[in-house]
């Protein structure tokens, strides 16, 4: 279905309910939306509660780094969902909550995060993606860190830019250092 708004802001909404040996949901949803000019973004995915498979889901939109949010039309497929605030029980914890960038002063590379060692990393570069043009001086990268992925803290570890946050602050604020074409961040639980 081509782009019936016209709007080269728009975006395509599709769901990910691939379950077979190869699952090619996200390329084909990401690709057809490339081919139409528009953001993609998986707008319903899961219906389980197996950890495991959303675990594996999410792993794999981050691979494609893709956006995505959870949404299931039964509604109970989050533990004592009754319809108020994600908070407390209402969340799929590790599952579906973990960290991710928000907005990028550059082009994104690659994003991981493992559940297990809650490791984030982050790699992008400083060049706008529409032009290959750097950012000016200041332009803020932000990646949330969910205080539940990170109960303790975290440690960052920054190469081509710098940490313009507070300590353990849930949205990690970064600045590019002046001249560096790539920025690479680990961060790891305290």
């Amino acid at each position: 279905m081509p782009n019936p708004t016209g709007d080269a802001k728009a975006g395509m909404s599709f769901h990910d309910y691939c379950v077979g040996s190869v699952d090619t949901c996200v390329s084909n949803g990401l690709d057809r939306a490339a081919a139409e000019g528009v953001v993609g973004v998986v707008t319903e995915f899961g219906a389980t509660t197996d950890a495991t498979r959303l675990t594996a889901l999410t792993d794999r939109f981050d691979d494609h780094m893709a956006s995505w949010m959870f949404w299931s039309e039964p509604q109970k497929q989050t533990p004592d969902h009754p319809q108020e605030p994600p908070t407390g029980p209402n969340l799929m914890d590790p599952a579906i909550v973990r960290p991710c960038p928000q907005a990028v002063a550059g082009t994104p590379q690659q994003w991981n995060y493992d559940t297990t060692t809650g490791t984030f990393t982050l790699q992008y570069s400083t060049r706008r993606a529409d032009s290959g043009r750097p950012f000016a001086p200041g332009v803020v990268t932000e990646v949330n860190l969910p205080q539940s992925n990170y109960p303790d803290g975290y440690q960052v570890e920054v190469q081509g830019a710098e940490v313009v946050s507070p300590p353990d602050a849930r949205i990690l604020r970064l600045t590019t250092t002046p001249g560096q074409d790539t920025v690479q961040v680990t961060v790891a639980r305290r």
